[in-house]
C-alpha cells in the first residue's frame, strides 16, 4: 500500500510550530529555573564547606558546671583565696573588702589601689567570670581607691633543726621513683618538716 506523502509546506509548518511550541515552554520555564538557582546560590553564598569547630569556652564551661559548689562563697574564703582566683597580677592591685547578697546574686567590693583603678575597671568582666568559675555567685563589682591591706606573714614556722644526714638520704631514695620535679620538691620539703626532730 503507498505511503501518504505530506506536503513539504505541511512539513516545514508542524516543524515550525513545534519550535515555537518549544521556545514558548522554555520561556515560560526559564524564570522559574533562574529564581531557583539564584535562591540556591544566595543560601550559599559566604558559607564554608567545612563546619566551625566548636568554642572551648561553651565546652569547658559545660564540663565545669557541675563541679562548681552551689551558692557563694564567704568573704574570709575570697580573702583567702584570692590570689588563686584573680591571679598574681590583680590580686597586687585589689582586695576584696565586702560581700554583699542580693536577689540576683553577690555584690564584690574591691578596693583598688588608686592608680591601678582605670586598669581593673576594664578586668571588671574577666574577675566576674573567675569569681563565677570558683563558685562566687557574683553579679557585679564596685570599686572603691584605698590602700591595700597588709598581708599577713604565713603561719608557717620555718625549719629550725634540720634532719639528720640518714634520715635526709632515705628521704631522697623514697622520692627517687618520681619523675615531677616540682612535685618530689615539695614532697621533700613536707618530708623534712615532718620529720624533723622537735626543737625546745
Amino acid at each position: 500500500m503507498p505511503r501518504l506523502a505530506l506536503p513539504k509546506n505541511r512539513l516545514r509548518a508542524d516543524r515550525a510550530a513545534g519550535s515555537a511550541r518549544l521556545a514558548r515552554e522554555t520561556a515560560a520555564a526559564l524564570p522559574d529555573l533562574e529564581a531557583r538557582a539564584a535562591a540556591l546560590l544566595e543560601a550559599r553564598r559566604g558559607k564554608s564547606q567545612f563546619r566551625a569547630p566548636p568554642q572551648a569556652g561553651a565546652l569547658a564551661a559545660r564540663i565545669v558546671k557541675p563541679l562548681i559548689p552551689s551558692g557563694t562563697k564567704t568573704l574570709s574564703e575570697l580573702r583567702r583565696q584570692w590570689p588563686e582566683i584573680v591571679g598574681d597580677k590583680l590580686a597586687q592591685l585589689t582586695a576584696p573588702e565586702k560581700l554583699t547578697k542580693g536577689p540576683d546574686g553577690a555584690v564584690v567590693t574591691l578596693t583598688v589601689a588608686g592608680s591601678a583603678a582605670p586598669f581593673v575597671q576594664h578586668q571588671t568582666p574577666l574577675i566576674l567570670e573567675r569569681l563565677r568559675l570558683a563558685g562566687c555567685a557574683a553579679v557585679a563589682i564596685t570599686m572603691k581607691q584605698g590602700a591595700l591591706p597588709q598581708k599577713t606573714p604565713p603561719n608557717v614556722r620555718p625549719l629550725t633543726v634540720p634532719l639528720s644526714a640518714d634520715a635526709e638520704k632515705a628521704l631522697n631514695a623514697a622520692l627517687a621513683p618520681i619523675d615531677d620535679d616540682r612535685l618530689r620538691a615539695a614532697l621533700l620539703r613536707l618530708g623534712r618538716a615532718v620529720g624533723a626532730p622537735k626543737s625546745r
